[in-house]
C-alpha cells in the first residue's frame, strides 16, 4: 500500500465515521421526537383537564430538555461531524498530492486541525470549543428548530385540547349520580 492509499483510506474512515453518526443522529432524534408525540398524546386521552400550574411545570420540563438536547446531543455531535470533515479533507489532499509536499504548508494544516479538534480538561471549555465547530452548521440550526416547534406545538395542543380547570373555582356545583339514586335525582330535577 502506497503513502496514497495510505492517506485515502484515512479519509474514507473520516467519512464512515460521519456516515455511522448520522445513521445513528436520525435514529435518536426520531426517538425524541416521537416521544414528545406520544407524550402528547397520552396526557391528550388519558390525563384529566390539567390546570395553569401543571401547565407551567410542563413547559419547564419542556424547556430542561430542549436545553439538555442541545447541550448533551445537538452541540457535541455537530462538532464531532466537523471534526471528522476537517480530517476528511485534510487527509483527501494528502493522498490527492502526487508527493508529500516538501514545504512545512501540510504540517500547519495538520498542527491547525489537530488545535481546533482537541479536547481539553474543562468541560466549560470544550462545550464553548464544539459550539464554535456546530455553529455554522446548517442541519443543527434546523433540528434545533425542528425540536424547539415539536415541544411548542406539544405543549399547545396539551393546553388546548382540554378545558383547563381555574384553581378558584370551587367544586360546589358537582352532581354525583348512581344506579341507586338515579330515580330520587331525576324527580328532584324534573321539579
Amino acid at each position: 500500500m502506497d503513502r496514497n492509499e495510505v492517506f485515502l483510506e484515512l479519509s474514507r474512515d473520516q467519512q464512515q465515521s460521519i456516515q455511522n453518526r448520522r445513521s445513528s443522529e436520525w435514529k435518536v432524534n426520531l426517538a425524541f421526537w416521537g416521544g414528545t408525540g406520544v407524550i402528547t398524546w397520552f396526557v391528550t386521552q388519558h390525563c384529566s383537564p390539567i390546570n395553569a400550574t401543571l401547565c407551567w411545570c410542563l413547559a419547564f420540563a419542556y424547556l430542561v430538555a430542549w436545553g439538555i438536547w442541545i447541550v448533551g446531543w445537538g452541540i457535541p455531535l455537530h462538532a464531532a461531524h466537523e471534526k471528522n470533515r476537517l480530517w476528511k479533507h485534510f487527509y483527501a489532499g494528502l493522498a490527492a498530492a502526487s508527493q508529500m509536499p516538501t514545504d512545512d504548508t501540510y504540517k500547519q494544516d495538520e498542527l491547525r486541525i489537530k488545535d481546533q479538534t482537541k479536547r481539553s480538561l474543562s468541560l466549560w471549555a470544550d462545550l464553548q470549543h464544539d459550539w464554535k465547530m456546530a455553529r455554522p452548521q446548517s442541519w443543527f440550526w434546523g433540528q434545533l428548530l425542528i425540536t424547539g416547534l415539536l415541544f411548542a406545538f406539544s405543549l399547545i395542543i396539551i393546553i388546548y385540547s382540554h378545558d383547563r380547570v381555574d384553581d378558584s373555582t370551587p367544586k360546589t356545583d358537582v352532581l354525583h349520580i348512581s344506579g341507586k339514586n338515579l330515580e330520587r335525582a331525576m324527580d328532584k330535577l324534573a321539579k
